[in-house]
């Protein structure tokens, strides 16, 4: 796009709806051949009434062979996405994006994964937002509708980038700032893909997450930043190796990240309390989870290397015969916790993920990692990414699940093309070699190709 100064620059990013292209306004601003639809005017008098118009299309290549899910025999298939957005601005208080999608599959053996992999045409996001200054200081955002949502680093709550059909939810936000603050407060309800055209219906899910969000970001990036949470979850048919029943759960927990002289880190964790009840009878939710990634980032060695190690500890259940749950569950998380292939759902298990990036350059870089994964608890078993339980590892006596090693590189060819290439390799542990239901060797190729206007 045409963006030639500091403020002016807005970089294509995942969450499409930050993007603010006023400033084409000026149209000696406008230098791209796109320019002209990232500011179509709707009044000659007023420049804050614009409509904006945006999309993205990306190929996926993808080569899974003996992974988790029980695929013996290798399998290749391509990915598409393709997403169209408008987003209509009436002034600074009233605001309207749209978002079409279509998300289609070629050649996997056993056709396309439920949820991820295809939905020929459907409203990905559709909201409004309205802004207004209830008190002196503090400018509030209300947004309802179909949208996408992130929070915080996304380890609880995100878009699901990484399969072919991105997560949204039907819901209302209310988000406020003050200062050097940021809450809001939410209800929302995930939306449930079916692979037609337009057969995804409005809070059909059985899931919703409602709760508190709260951020306090220092005025440099340099310094300490604090989040902290409270969020309500229920599903009505949850599945785990326990059981299935329905689940009340909350979430109590906080975040502390920042950088100081060329050191980063990002703590997180939380402690999940509420009920499960089962045919059997109703038992208590007690579970925690907690992550720490930190890294130093060499900057006068060739290539900027930065050097880290994350740690993740996420409790399982403790007894599978009783009715109470300690099974942590991640709702909705990105794949913060590995690198490549996601083997696993985030819960019951620990793991130590030593990682080297390499910088070229601003936009080119090489990440290379090794994760080693153990049960945590002997009592549960394993899960897909989907949090649909896999492996119960009845054996009961091996934790060491197997280790992963990542290689990825990265490459931002302009502002609108990116290319991204993954290769994983995961070893299995005892904990899988000995158990009635073994999982194999699992070999994992990622190629996506991108282009953003």
């Amino acid at each position: 796009m045409g963006l030639t100064s500091e403020k002016e620059t807005q970089p294509i990013i995942m969450l499409r709806y930050f993007e603010d292209y006023q400033f084409l306004a000026d149209s000696t601003k406008q230098i791209d051949f796109l320019d002209p639809i990232k500011y179509i005017p709707l009044s000659q008098k007023k420049p804050d009434w614009y409509l904006s118009i945006g999309g993205d299309v990306r190929f996926l290549y993808e080569y899974i062979n003996n992974r988790f899910e029980g695929e013996t025999n290798g399998d290749a298939y391509l990915l598409h996405r393709y997403m169209l957005h408008t987003d209509w601005h009436f002034g600074n208080n009233l605001r309207v994006f749209t978002q079409l999608g279509s998300t289609l599959e070629d050649g996997r053996e056993a056709g396309p994964r439920p949820g991820i992999d295809q939905d020929k045409l459907f409203l990905h996001q559709f909201f409004a937002d309205y802004s207004f200054t209830p008190f002196e200081g503090v400018n509030s955002t209300l947004r309802l509708g179909r949208q996408e949502v992130v929070l915080g680093s996304g380890r609880l709550v995100t878009i699901r980038e990484g399969p072919n059909t991105r997560l949204s939810f039907d819901g209302a936000r209310w988000m406020n700032r003050w200062k050097k603050w940021n809450v809001e407060a939410l209800y929302i309800r995930p939306v449930a893909n079916k692979p037609g055209a337009f057969d995804n219906e409005i809070f059909d899910d059985q899931v919703s997450l409602w709760g508190l969000y709260a951020n306090w970001n220092a005025e440099a990036l340099s310094l300490i930043n604090f989040d902290a949470f409270f969020l309500g979850y229920n599903n009505e048919q949850a599945i785990y190796h326990q059981g299935t029943g329905e689940e009340d759960r909350y979430t109590v927990g906080g975040r502390m990240f920042g950088n100081l002289n060329n050191f980063d880190f990002n703590l997180e964790g939380g402690y999940q309390f509420g009920t499960f009840k089962q045919l059997a009878g109703e038992g208590d939710i007690s579970s925690y989870g907690v992550s720490l990634d930190v890294g130093r980032t060499f900057k006068s060695l060739p290539f900027s290397p930065r050097l880290s190690v994350k740690a993740e500890y996420i409790q399982g259940d403790n007894d599978r015969d009783d009715l109470d749950l300690n099974t942590t569950n991640a709702f909705f998380p990105n794949q913060g916790y590995f690198r490549g292939a996601a083997p696993l759902f985030p819960t019951n298990f620990y793991d130590i993920h030593p990682e080297l990036r390499l910088n070229f350059s601003k936009t080119n870089y090489l990440v290379i990692d090794w994760t080693a994964y153990w049960r945590e608890s002997l009592e549960d078993g394993t899960y897909l990414p989907s949090g649909v339980p896999i492996n119960p590892l009845l054996n009961g006596d091996d934790r060491f699940l197997g280790s992963q090693i990542d290689i990825e590189t990265y490459w931002q060819l302009n502002r609108n093309i990116y290319l991204l290439a993954i290769y994983s390799h995961l070893f299995q542990g005892d904990a899988f070699e000995n158990n009635p239901s073994p999982a194999e060797i699992a070999d994992f190729v990622n190629i996506a190709l991108s282009y953003k206007f």
